[in-house]
């Protein structure tokens, strides 16, 4: 694994090491960053050689982002109790936790598909009923 600013991400003292996630070759690529002061990364994990991710990693910047992980993570976890199993094919599977400076990173299962929210960045989405409609089909 290449250096990145992912393994800038510490954890007393050492960097968080994603490539151990799925062994030698591990490729990572950062999907997410974000202004927000409560920011979380979000980077894609692939085995060597494979073309689709297989894990995904959201790392905090801060406290606060850290508490939003670890929500993110409660509610996964609840999840398959509560959803037909059909549907729970969509829905990301808790992997692992990682210590970092600010809190647990949340590894995950990578499911196939586009964020929502690359939707909502489009001109005008939001005050297109049908549009936001076809979102949640």
């Amino acid at each position: 694994m290449t250096t990145s600013a992912i393994e800038t991400v510490m954890h007393r003292g050492q960097p968080l090491r994603l490539d151990r996630l799925l062994g030698p070759g591990t490729r990572t690529v950062t999907v997410a960053t974000s202004r927000d002061p409560n920011a979380k990364v979000t980077v894609l994990l692939f085995r060597a050689g494979a073309t689709a991710p297989t894990l995904v990693v959201k790392i905090p910047t801060t406290i606060g982002a850290a508490i939003a992980v670890d929500a993110e993570a409660a509610t996964l976890m609840r999840l398959p109790s509560r959803l037909d199993p059909a549907l729970l094919e969509s829905v990301p599977r808790v992997v692992d936790r990682l210590p970092t400076s600010c809190g647990d990173a949340l590894v995950t299962t990578a499911v196939p598909g586009a964020p929502m929210t690359i939707g909502y960045h489009r001109w005008l989405h939001v005050s297109r009923r049908v549009a936001v409609a076809r979102d949640f089909d």
